[in-house]
């Protein structure tokens, strides 16, 4: 891996910790959404989960 490379990697990783907050809501947001399509599509699942 050339310096160059690893100099761009630790610009792009700054990037992403500056920007964190808002992309990290998302993420969670968009992964508890397909959690819950995954809990509606299966029946067991949701009896699991209403115990």
């Amino acid at each position: 891996m050339s310096s160059l490379e690893s100099r761009r990697t630790k610009v792009g990783a700054k990037l992403l910790l500056r920007s964190q907050p808002l992309r990290l809501s998302t993420v969670i947001l968009s992964i508890l959404e397909l959690w819950r399509q995954m809990i509606g599509q299966s029946s067991t699942n949701t009896e699991l989960f209403s115990g």
